[in-house]
């Protein structure tokens, strides 16, 4: 097997399958248990990486050559399709939501990219299951939104308000290739998040959904994708 990415919770070790094996960190072994149940319950999906089979402490998946959405920036000769990734990741927070999950870390390092040029969300391990609260938090500050406190993480309560926020700095990303206010302190974000400024995002084809997402203004995913169609 190949060593490919260390991650918060596991080595990602390639087969010679092509599929991908998490290793788990001694001490994040039961993180990466929960990933694996999150993804029997959410079985096959297309907006959802493919789980192959359970492992002893861990799981197989599919490996996805391209690799998460800036990897696959630096390896696509064509230009980003980001409205067709944005409505696709929209369509799997709605399948996601229904199954009682909140991803909990929506961030483009864990959104995948096929081979088709579509993407799938991936990377459960610090997922909410039935509105359990969540270990730990990997999440930036650039997607959090004002009302997440990270010295009071073990007592927040995730929702798919939470996803949908961080849902608003994805499509950021997508477009412009960076954090939201990625020159300034994880401070100074929190304070302009908590005054309710946010980037600029007008002229985009979908800035108004990005906005919207920031400030709360949509109450599911099903909402936010509608917009987007």
């Amino acid at each position: 097997m190949e060593r490919i990415a260390l991650g918060a919770t596991a080595a990602i070790d390639k087969t010679e399958r092509l599929t991908v094996i998490k290793q788990p960190f001694p001490e994040a072994r039961h993180e990466v248990t929960f990933e694996r149940q999150v993804y029997e319950r959410l079985g096959a999906h297309p907006r959802i990486a493919r789980y192959i089979r359970p492992l002893s402490h861990t799981f197989e998946m599919e490996y996805y050559q391209l690799g998460c959405i800036d990897q696959a920036r630096h390896k696509i000769e064509s230009k980003i399709p980001y409205l067709k990734w944005a409505e696709q990741i929209a369509e799997g927070l709605v399948f996601v939501h229904s199954k009682g999950v909140v991803h909990c870390d929506l961030r483009s390092p864990n959104i995948l990219v096929t081979d088709t040029l579509d993407v799938v969300l991936a990377d459960f391990a610090s997922s909410s299951m039935d509105g359990a609260r969540v270990s730990n938090v990997y999440n930036k500050t650039r997607y959090r939104p004002p009302s997440f406190d990270e010295y009071k993480y073990e007592s927040y309560q995730y929702t798919v308000q939470d996803d949908i926020f961080a849902f608003g700095s994805v499509i950021y990303s997508l477009v412009t290739a960076e954090d939201p206010y990625q020159e300034r302190t994880d401070e100074e974000v929190i304070k302009l998040y908590a005054a309710g400024t946010f980037p600029d995002t007008s002229g985009w084809p979908i800035g108004a959904v990005t906005t919207k997402c920031w400030r709360g203004e949509y109450s599911d995913a099903a909402e936010v994708l509608e917009d987007i169609r």
